[in-house]
This record gives C-alpha cells, structure tokens and sequence, in this order.
C-alpha cells in the first residue's frame, strides 16, 4: 500500500513538471523536411520517415516537447539573411529568441542530413 501511494505521489510530480515546461497557450509550429546531404539519398535513406521535434513558441520562447536529437537551429529573415543561430543539445527544453527580433522568420533545424523548415511571427 505504501509502494502505491508513494509511486503516485512520484508521478505527480513529474506530470507537473512536465507540465510546466510547455505553457498552454504555446503555438505548434509545423515542419516541411528537406534532405540536405551531399549525394543520393536512396537506397541509403531511411527506411522510416522521420520525424521532426515537437515546437511550440510562446512569446520569444521555443519549447521543445518529448526527447530529441541535438541539432542547429537557425532564424532566417524574409531577405534569407540568418539573422539568429545556436546548438539545441538533446537536453535543452526551450530556446529564448532574442527580444530585438520582430516579424516573420523562417525556423529550420538541421539533424544529420535533414533540415527540418518551418514558420514563426515574433
């Protein structure tokens, strides 16, 4: 019995926590793959589709949701000057984009041979 009562009360927490990592009212942002290697891609592709992280922003602030691979992230401007760039290691949650940037930018984020490219308005 106390196993079970202790076992929950662990599990609480980690909910909550997880919980307060994303904010509610965060917009999904949503990605486009392109393959970036140098070569042919077949027949060495995946055999599987990959998939992009999970991206939410709130604000300034891109979270990260479920586990991930490390990757650079970029934020090009609408004349595809990078204007933003960083390493987000396997174990960040979020990013905070500089406050200084306004408008509409392009996300991408490079795993291995792929560039994951969405859009995002700060």
């Amino acid at each position: 019995m106390t196993k079970q009562v202790m076992t929950t009360i662990l599990l609480s927490f980690v909910f909550v926590t997880m919980a307060a990592q994303t904010p509610g009212d965060g917009t999904s942002i949503s990605f486009t793959t392109e393959y970036v290697g140098t070569g042919s891609q077949l027949p060495s592709g995946p055999k599987t589709p990959i998939t992009p992280p999970e991206v939410s922003i709130y604000g300034h602030t891109l979270y990260f949701t479920g586990s991930h691979a490390e990757f650079l992230l970029t934020l090009t401007d609408e004349d595809d000057n990078v204007v933003f760039t960083t390493i987000v290691y396997d174990t960040d949650t979020q990013v905070v984009l500089p406050s200084s940037l306004s408008g509409t930018f392009e996300l991408r984020l490079y795993i291995g041979i792929y560039c994951f490219v969405g859009e995002i308005t700060l």
